[in-house]
């Protein structure tokens, strides 16, 4: 007597892939819309530094600043600046350790290696300013030097990340921080350094992008 086959044993398999596909989606959306909030509060917190740090230095007393309203001993901007500055990286360091979560394999390393070269590329440019002050360049030439090449660094590294998020924003901020530069050494000391405030506004668009685009992943 023939046997009919039994097929339930293959329907509760497919239930499962199909559960499993359900949750690993989940996961990933969720993991994506994480991402782009915590991007999107590095970015606040980076904004107001550049805005903060820049304005400063604009206000500080000496040659070097040109606030027609107030000047700020310069000694005192200068702790205040590097105390802001600290405070962000702190943050930046914990920010980025719960972006990390839950990433693994090729992703995680992009953004190690990432995240690697932006603390080498500051550096760099720290270094060389500092040799170029040691070889006798003037205080207003490194005034015009320090933050062109740290902000085209920045702008270089966003605009090549621009890929690794997969969203044009990064771009576009890269480019803005760009022109800023050549506004900014065209109108030279001391007033670039409110150039430079003003382009930190990128970083609120950049922001604010991030969370528009979280709102529908959150909604999917």
């Amino acid at each position: 007597m023939d046997q009919i086959p039994d097929d339930e044993p293959q329907d509760d398999g497919a239930a499962d892939a199909a559960e499993m596909a359900r949750v690993m989606e989940e996961q990933q959306r969720a993991l994506a819309v994480r991402t782009s909030r915590l991007g999107g509060a590095l970015l606040v917190i980076w904004g107001v530094v550049w805005v903060a740090c820049y304005a400063l230095k604009w206000s500080e007393s000496g040659a070097l600043g040109g606030n027609p309203l107030f000047r700020l001993p310069s000694t005192a901007t200068d702790i205040v600046i590097a105390a802001v500055i600290c405070t962000a990286l702190a943050a930046s360091g914990f920010i980025g350790a719960r972006m990390g979560r839950g990433m693994r394999g090729p992703s995680a390393r992009s953004g190690a290696l990432y995240g690697w070269t932006i603390s080498i590329g500051t550096a760099v440019v720290v270094m060389f300013t500092v040799a170029l002050a040691r070889s006798g360049v003037d205080e207003q030439s490194l005034a015009l030097v320090f933050p062109g090449a740290f902000t085209i660094v920045f702008a270089t590294l966003y605009m090549v990340g621009a890929p690794l998020s997969g969203t044009r924003t990064p771009f576009f901020v890269g480019l803005l921080l760009c022109l800023a530069v050549l506004v900014a050494t065209t109108v030279a000391v001391p007033h670039h350094w409110l150039v430079y405030a003003v382009s930190g506004c990128t970083f609120f668009f950049a922001a604010a992008r991030s969370g528009r685009v979280a709102a529908p992943m959150a909604g999917a």
